[in-house]
């Protein structure tokens, strides 16, 4: 028997002009909750859509209780034990309660058996609703608890709550009794009826930008918070945001007090440590080198890619070793494009191009790779560097925006826009052993400034002083 209830193995959905997700990886053990986080549009509800039947996979697989299957549909998904509670509701608003929760039942109960469940269901988890209210009659937050108590009306195995809360009105808010409300994604509600803690990544919207949004979706909600979230900040109690260059930066931008906004510092994972002996199968799957340069990027412009590489073509002109190039998350015509842009297309036999490298590889590469390439034009905080730190892995980042605040003094920091600069940042490290160690120890020690327990404990500290 399998130790996990549902494994989802590298699953593709394509839709028109769009990849959703692109072998993506999610396991669930019995007895586990899991937080699926991820920006707007990053493809969290369609892997939850995959994962109940309504979208079928165009690569991939699920195994369920230890065996591979075929989620054919929803009936199916419910028949295998696994419920689901969807962002917008499916409710009959002219039924009750009780009759909108028999309608996702087996028939032969009655409406009063159910309505009592639904009574006892409510009572022991508090979601306690009226089974003999009309819907229409209900609030939001209400119609939300409908939705999950017909769920565990299924009695499932496995549930998936599909953001549960992205309709929580003040009113609910108000009659959870709770003492405050954290909203952890750059945006919440205009009014609240309890003291408001949001968490503004950045305020990147706000700034000049050289191109539209990629799709429909995101422009719409680039305009949305450019009109909405200056309102919210001026309501906010407390303002959190994951770098003291991003502080100032919101601070002055928005003239806000200096009492209202905290950076408080993102952590990494536990995963990424210093490995004895990376797996060499594990790098094998995605370069044939066991020595090699590795750069993670994506065709945001902030990532520079484009000037990377060019800086990597220096490098390869001035160097004895010419370690190779892996280069994670960017496709090969895109690659193409740059170096035939940069009039570099020589180049491309040292570099290897896999696409997308899942969570549970990239800890391998790191610890394999000679160096971690990041210099971005501009990053909030940056956890790839502290990632590859905790590897053991020297950085070579940019020196603008928060990544010296991140990696250091002691980093090897570059100005990003020149990449005879990033080249010869290679160059030091690989002519220079002793450099090399010293950049190897101080990343080691420079990572355990940081920690999501800290994270935690400083989110901690925030409420309480507020609720004081």
């Amino acid at each position: 028997m399998s130790e996990y209830r549902l494994e989802m193995c590298d699953v593709v959905k394509t839709f028109p002009g769009v990849k959703a997700l692109n072998h993506a990886q999610l396991k669930l053990k019995p007895g586990t909750v899991h937080a699926l986080m991820g920006e707007n549009g990053a493809g969290k509800s369609t892997l939850m859509k995959c994962m109940f039947g309504i979208y079928h996979m165009d690569e991939g697989k699920v195994i369920y209780e230890g065996q591979e299957v075929q989620i054919k549909g929803p009936l199916d998904a419910l028949n295998r034990g696994i419920a689901m509670v969807h962002q917008h509701f499916a409710l009959f608003d002219t039924l009750t309660v009780a009759e909108n929760v028999a309608l996702g039942l087996p028939p032969g109960r009655s409406t009063a058996e159910i309505s009592e469940e639904v009574k006892t269901l409510g009572e022991k988890y508090g979601l306690e609703v009226d089974p003999a209210a009309v819907v229409y009659e209900l609030s939001m937050g209400e119609r939300q608890r409908v939705e999950i108590i017909r769920a565990l009306m299924t009695n499932p195995k496995l549930l998936i709550l599909d953001e549960p809360t992205s309709v929580l009105v003040p009113q609910a808010v108000r009659k959870l009794k709770a003492d405050l409300l954290h909203c952890t994604s750059n945006t919440a509600p205009l009014w609240c009826p309890v003291p408001l803690v949001l968490t503004l990544h950045d305020i990147i919207y706000l700034e000049p930008r050289q191109h539209r949004s990629p799709s429909f979706y995101q422009e719409m909600g680039w305009h949305y918070r450019r009109l909405i979230v200056p309102r919210i900040l001026k309501k906010a109690r407390k303002i959190i945001t994951v770098s003291q260059f991003e502080c100032t930066r919101i601070r002055e931008a928005l003239q806000l007090p200096e009492e209202v906004i905290k950076a408080v510092y993102n952590g990494y994972s536990a995963y990424f440590s210093m490995q004895e002996t990376p797996d060499e199968s594990i790098v094998q799957k995605y370069i044939p080198h066991p020595d090699f340069l590795f750069f993670l990027g994506n065709t945001d412009p902030k990532k520079n890619a484009a000037r990377t590489l060019k800086a990597y073509g220096l490098y390869l002109k001035a160097s004895q070793t010419k370690r190779p190039l892996l280069i994670a998350d960017l496709k090969e015509e895109y690659i193409d494009q740059l170096l035939q842009q940069e009039g570099i297309t020589g180049i491309k036999e040292h570099l290897y191009y896999p696409g997308y490298i899942g969570n549970k590889d990239l800890a391998t590469l790191y610890n394999a790779a000679f160096a971690f390439l990041y210099p971005s034009l501009r990053e909030s905080f940056g956890i790839p560097i502290l990632e590859a730190m905790a590897c053991g892995t020297p950085v070579v980042t940019g020196n603008v925006s928060a990544m010296p605040e991140v990696a250091g003094k002691g980093a090897i920091l570059v100005n990003p826009q020149e990449p005879q600069k990033i080249a010869d940042a290679l160059l030091r490290l690989e002519n220079d052993a002793t450099l090399y160690q010293q950049q190897v120890n101080y990343s080691l020690e420079r990572v355990k400034l940081f920690s999501w327990r800290h994270t935690a404990q400083e989110y901690v500290n925030i409420y309480q002083s507020i609720h004081d």
